[in-house]
């Protein structure tokens, strides 16, 4: 387990920037929601906006920071 920690904080280290990015070869008509290629419901899911708001955001880059100290340790 801490072989696998280790390398989610390598990762996350050397692709943080990209992975904020989100992927550009994603087609925005398709849903984030789902892992299944669905359509994005345009109700919920705005073509261009953030697929996490900015506090889900913060939020995410704190524990991804927590883990990675863990992971340093």
């Amino acid at each position: 387990m801490e072989r696998f920690q280790s390398e989610i904080g390598l990762f996350i280290e050397k692709w943080e920037g990209l992975l904020e990015q989100g992927d550009p070869y994603y087609n925005p008509n398709l849903s984030l929601q789902s892992a299944l290629y669905s359509p994005r419901n345009i109700k919920y899911e705005k073509i261009g906006e953030p697929y996490f708001n900015r506090e889900e955001r913060e939020r995410l880059k704190k524990h991804l920071s927590e883990t990675d100290d863990i992971v340093k340790s």
